[in-house]
């Protein structure tokens, strides 16, 4: 066995028995049916401040192409958030320049209150959703990924996840599993791998499990639809009968569960079948179907707070979704992350907001980076990632990509495409 390897095996054992013995305090988590890294997530928590943990259920976006502004490191540091934003303004023109800003951050993130490594989330869907300049696999839209079959989406969803490992980037915002429709069709248009349900939900499923293959984080979205209407520019609303969304919008999102999706991302979207008074974001009533009645148990991410669909500050949204139900807040302005995170202690303060929530969002918000290192740890011991960081006490340090990593990306990227095209061409 590969010196590498063997270490982060011993390290993942190690901790885990740490961890499991350490967490038996009370907490949000039902020890009964939690899954270990849920376990760990509960006593690390319990160490936290009320100010740690309103910024770890905070995605921030940062400035800087291809460097780490002293602005954004000084909000990494002070704030913690759970992970940092990426967006094509921070990506150079050769992918690897965003390596070195990448660790930057990780090791502001490692001098914060919290101490715990960021997740790295992006827009990666393909077709018109893209945010690097080249020197990458561009992938195809998701339409086009769904006439190629599903061993081509779970390939690329695979290579995706390397590619983008290696630069140091852990979570993939995609893919959408929305059915195109009457409602949706206008907006999302080839953003979706089609109008049948059943293509779109095998060939999500397959695609979410590439991504965990290679050692990502996939994000599917948007719950429980976009609608008509794009909500950076105004609120959408859904009226739809109980029945066609129950079958045609629901169900999406139910399968994507099935297939072990650990985050979904909710949009800020009016459905006029279960509350007619406030965007889904906002929203118990449909937080509280994708939790009771899809059982979904993992990461409920919001869509950008700052979009004019809610057109609300964020001292008021980020307190109310967490409140709802949501547990990680995207932010695309690091301006808005202590007004985000100071709203969120005002509100547990005030009683507006439950330390049992707040909890219980952070909870699922570390125990996320637990899973996301171990998944990058399961590619390493497949031999698909050939280097790694160090162990840490809180068994995380996968997430922090080293500099091996980020020097083995040429060669991935042409290995990707050797691969998927011949995938391409015999779709079988």
């Amino acid at each position: 066995m590969k010196p590498l390897i063997k270490s982060i095996i011993i390290v993942i054992l190690c901790i885990d028995s740490f961890f499991v013995a350490a967490a038996g305090g009370a907490g949000p988590v039902d020890a009964a049916s939690a899954s270990k890294a849920e376990l760990r997530a509960t006593s690390l928590v319990a160490r936290m401040s009320v100010g740690e943990k309103a910024g770890q259920v905070l995605l921030v976006s940062v400035g800087g192409r291809g460097f780490a502004p002293r602005s954004s490191l000084e909000m990494v540091k002070n704030v913690g958030p759970g992970g940092i934003l990426l967006f094509g303004f921070n990506v150079p023109e050769v992918p690897t320049g965003i390596c070195p800003a990448l660790a930057s951050f990780q090791e502001a993130a490692r001098t914060s209150g919290a101490g715990l490594p960021l997740l790295v989330a992006i827009d990666h869907e393909g077709g018109l959703v893209f945010r690097f300049h080249g020197g990458i696999t561009r992938p195809p839209s998701p339409l086009e990924t769904a006439r190629r079959g599903r061993a081509y989406a779970a390939l690329l969803g695979r290579r995706e996840a390397l590619e983008l490992g290696d630069l140091g980037i852990t979570m993939v915002l995609g893919p959408v599993v929305e059915a195109l429709t009457a409602e949706n069709r206008a907006f999302l248009g080839s953003r979706s791998y089609g109008s049948d349900p059943g293509l779109v939900d095998s060939t999500a499923a397959a695609y979410i499990r590439g991504l965990a293959e290679g050692g990502a984080i996939a994000v599917a979205k948007h719950f429980p639809s976009d609608g008509p209407a794009d909500p950076h520019l105004s609120l959408p609303r859904l009226d739809v009968s109980a029945d066609r969304l129950r079958s045609l919008y629901l169900g999406r999102f139910r399968a994507a569960i099935e297939a072990g999706v650990p985050a979904i991302m909710i949009s800020h979207i009016v459905v006029e079948a279960i509350d007619p008074a406030r965007p889904a974001t906002l929203s118990t009533k449909v937080i509280g179907i994708l939790r009771n009645d899809l059982g979904f148990r993992g990461v409920v991410l919001t869509d950008d707070l700052l979009m004019k669909a809610l057109d609300m500050p964020v001292r008021l949204s980020a307190p109310e979704a967490i409140t709802a139900g949501a547990d990680l807040l995207m932010l695309s302005s690091e301006a808005a992350a202590i007004p985000a995170r100071d709203a969120i202690v005002a509100a547990l303060r005030s009683g507006r907001l439950s330390e049992r929530r707040l909890d219980e969002a952070v909870t699922r918000v570390v125990a996320l980076k637990l899973e996301s290192a171990e998944l990058v740890a399961r590619a390493a011991a497949a031999g698909a990632v050939m280097g790694s960081g160090a162990g840490s006490d809180t068994n995380m340090e996968p997430l922090t990509t080293p500099a091996s990593r980020c020097a083995s990306f040429a060669s991935r990227v042409a290995e990707s495409a050797r691969l998927l095209s011949a995938v391409a061409a015999d779709p079988r």
